[in-house]
């Protein structure tokens, strides 16, 4: 009989380690389904976010190409300037030409999801492994192009290209084109009193009379004109490379 009992109890207590193993294995089910569903949600909200990123990205771009062309625009004025007169006739145009290709802009990439994510670790939550790579590739790409954009500013544009046009122009508080006022408002401000003068056009108009001063105009707008293409081609392939994120992520979104 005892040992009878000993086995019903031995039995028993079997049967319920089974059931607290069965108990625990079906709450940690619920509670991986549960983790896995929140984590589902999250990276839809996250996909969602970065999608929207890259859409406004396309302004930016657009908006980065624009001024590229309007520094190239510039500079085909100054260079038509001296093939139609045999040399610079200093005027308006030729100096507000002149003075926009001293002007330059940075490019800053539109990533705050991006830098969210990859802050708090959640860039994780992307399941897709052929997206989250594309995602990174995307992202260090245009921030290379960013950093590109400001190097070219620091280093060729301040140091090199303005420090010779400021040798060689007028430089006036008004003295812009159109299509650089309209872009930059700033710039549509009145002239001072001294920049109203005719002394210092009548000066600059002996200085271009030089061959070598005209030389070193035409080499540093055509260096300039060459910086700018280089950007507008670098925008294209960012746009490229943005419009084929958006699709990659659309696609995602619609699984």
């Amino acid at each position: 009989m005892e040992k009878k009992n000993n086995g019903k109890y031995f039995k028993y207590a079997i049967g319920e380690i089974v059931l607290v193993v069965i108990g625990i294995l079906i709450a940690l089910s619920i509670n991986n389904w549960n983790t896995n569903r929140l984590n589902n949600q999250v990276e839809k909200m996250i996909l969602n976010n970065l999608k929207k990123d890259p859409m406004l990205e396309l302004d930016n771009l657009d908006s980065h190409k624009k001024m590229q062309n309007i520094w190239i625009n510039s500079g085909i004025e100054i260079l038509k300037n001296y093939d139609s007169n045999d040399g610079f006739l200093v005027d308006e145009k030729l100096l507000a030409s002149m003075n926009d290709l001293m002007i330059r802009s940075a490019f800053l990439p539109i990533k705050p999801t991006y830098q969210t994510i990859e802050n708090t670790g959640k860039i994780d939550l992307i399941n897709n492994r052929n997206l989250k790579e594309e995602i990174l590739i995307y992202y260090k790409n245009i921030s290379w192009f960013s950093k590109n954009t400001t190097d070219n500013n620091t280093y060729l544009v301040d140091q090199l290209v303005n420090n010779k046009l400021i040798e060689l122009t007028f430089f006036q508080t008004n003295s812009f084109s159109k299509e650089m006022r309209e872009e930059w408002t700033v710039f549509d401000i009145k002239n001072y009193k001294l920049q109203k003068t005719n002394r210092f056009v009548e000066q600059i108009q002996k200085e271009l009379n030089n061959l070598d001063k005209s030389l070193n105009l035409i080499n540093v707008v055509s260096f300039r004109m060459f910086l700018a293409n280089i950007q507008i081609d670098f925008a294209k392939k960012s746009e490229s490379d943005t419009r084929n994120l958006i699709k990659s992520l659309e696609v995602e979104l619609n699984k």
